[in-house]
């Protein structure tokens, strides 16, 4: 627990009061002995993008369901649990399945967008990489203007149907070049032949929990700056000339 003290010379951190010189260090150090989230054994991640790109294909892989090839879009959202083992800890992945087609994604979803610790944007590697440009932002401006700041999440990019190697027009490195201009992990798989679907989410674990641990050292940052700039403004209201 953080807090101000009366005294703005010092700050609060799990009801002991310390200075100062001392603040930053014990806020970082806080930050990685408290759990990653509310609900650290809990990870919500929601699938986005287009119709057809394999969303539901990849949920599939990682639930170990049979592959339908064939192409079935999701009407609403799907919804699968799951539990992962992850650097020695166990986690429930709660996995959200969005449905394509634009006029789908509407204000009532919004309170799957609200819970979610991760949106992975999944895109086709046999398009263009103009066209999954579009799709990726599309998909991404469907959550954000539901009022959501985009650093509110984490974001991975991620590419499926690599066994299309033949047929592929989006290579890695302009996947992760896109992934870079949108602030966003990359990631590829084959949903198709179930490779590197584990993988996804095992890193996307990763990434969730070193997200969690940044954001809340900024914030305690920010607080120390706070809490230094009440000390300089009691200062200056108490110059005598």
């Amino acid at each position: 627990r953080l807090g101000l003290t009366k005294n703005s010379s010092a700050l609060k951190i799990n009801n002991k009061v310390i200075g100062q010189d001392d603040a930053v260090e014990e806020l970082i150090n806080l930050s990685k002995r408290i759990n990653v989230n509310f609900d650290s054994s809990c990870i919500s991640i929601l699938l986005c993008g287009k119709s057809g790109v394999g969303k539901t294909s990849i949920m599939r892989a990682f639930m170990n369901e049979v592959f339908i090839d064939s192409h079935l879009s999701t009407i609403g959202v799907d919804y699968r649990v799951k539990q992962i083992e992850v650097d020695g800890d166990i986690y429930k992945i709660q996995l959200i399945d969005t449905a394509g087609k634009e006029e789908n994604i509407l204000s009532n979803f919004k309170e799957y967008y609200r819970t979610a610790n991760a949106f992975i944007c999944v895109f086709d590697v046999t398009e263009q990489i103009d066209k999954v440009r579009e799709n990726i932002r599309n998909a991404r401006n469907q959550i954000l203007n539901q009022g959501f700041p985009a650093d509110s999440f984490l974001w991975v990019i991620a590419g499926n149907k690599i066994e299309n190697s033949e047929e592929r027009k989006t290579s890695v490195e302009q996947g992760q070049t896109l992934a870079s201009d949108f602030s966003s992990q990359f990631f590829e798989v084959s949903a198709k032949n179930n490779k590197y679907v584990n993988d996804l989410f095992q890193m996307t674990v990763k990434w969730v929990n070193e997200k969690t641990k940044d954001d809340y050292e900024a914030k305690a940052k920010r607080l120390l700056e706070t809490n230094n700039k009440k000390k300089e403004d009691k200062k200056e209201c108490c110059i005598i000339f």
